[in-house]
Parts: structure tokens; sequence; C-alpha cells
């Protein structure tokens, strides 16, 4: 009977809150603001984890099976968070959409260019992608943008050697910036 299958919870929208508890954690390690240069504010902390998102999604995109519906499942986790930090911040009902609103089309805006600058390979595009999106084009030490362009390419790397279920499941690592940034 069809009708009994509606009452099924779907795992992969579980899946998408271990990929955003991940993501956000990361997100929130001090070295990214202490070594990496990342402002600690509001936005930093918004951009540093849309790009941690970003490369969950980039990833997400090679499952050959349900790939999609956990890439929407982990992007509604991100909205309704977004959402609830609004509330908590004391925005009102009216301010709340127009907001979310704005900062979806924020995350869209950095999603088409670091895949343009990841895609590029290797080369400044992505150290120039950064620098417009995650570092709002302000001034940072010289060696601060290949570093974190190196931490964005190894993050992908560990992302991609990563089994399917473990990504799904939440059980990967980006890697610490702060070993990236002595490559460099």
């Amino acid at each position: 009977m069809a009708l009994f299958g509606l009452f099924r919870s779907d795992p992969l929208k579980e899946a998408g809150y271990a990929m955003y508890g991940v993501a956000g954690e990361h997100a929130r390690l001090p070295a990214f603001y202490e070594a990496l240069e990342v402002e600690d504010s509001f936005d930093g902390r918004f951009d540093l984890l849309v790009l941690h998102l970003h490369l969950i999604m980039r990833r997400l995109r090679t499952l050959s099976r349900d790939g999609r519906r956990a890439q929407q499942h982990l992007f509604d986790v991100f909205i309704k968070d977004i959402d609830q930090g609004l509330r908590l911040a004391g925005v009102g009902d009216i301010g709340i959409g127009h907001r979310v609103k704005k900062m979806s089309n924020a995350y869209y805006g950095r999603v088409i260019a670091y895949d343009t600058a990841m895609d590029e390979g290797e080369g400044r595009a992505l150290e120039d992608a950064l620098h417009r999106n995650l570092y709002r084009a302000r001034n940072v030490r010289p060696e601060t943008l290949p570093a974190m362009a190196a931490y964005v390419r190894g993050a992908e790397a560990r992302l991609a050697a990563a089994a399917d279920a473990d990504i799904v499941a939440g059980r990967f690592v980006f890697g610490e910036p702060e070993r990236e940034k002595e490559h460099v």
C-alpha cells in the first residue's frame, strides 16, 4: 500500500542534519579567524559556513544515487538554521523572509563563483573568488589567500576520497586549516 510510505521518515533528511553539523562545527574553528584572517563577525562566519556547505554540495553531486535529495535536505537545514538564527537575533516575522531570501541569494552567488574557480583548476581563480567572497575584498597578508585556497583544495580532495556512505552520514573531515597553511 503506497499510503503507508507517506509516513516513513526519509533517512536523507537526517543526513542533512549530520552533514550540516560537521560543516557548522568546522566553520567555527579558531584557526580560520586567527591564522587565516577570516573576519570574526556574523558575515565572516556565514561566508565560512557557506564555503564548507558548498564543498559538501560539490561532493554530493558525485553521488550516483540520492545525491540531489541529499543536497536538498542539506540546503533545507541551512535555510532553517538561518531562519532560526534571525529569529533569535530579534528579527520580526515580516523581515525574516526578506533576509532569508537575501542570504540564500548570497549563497547561490558564492556557489557560482567557487564552482567556476574550482573547476578552472590550479591558478589564482580560487584565490580571487575567496578574496571577493570570503574576505569581501579586504586586505589580508600575502600568504593568506594561497593558504586558504590550499585548504579548500585539500578539503575537496579529502571529501572526494571519502566513501559515499560516510559523506551522507556526516563521517568525514575537511582537514585542519593550520596544516594546509604550513604546506603553502
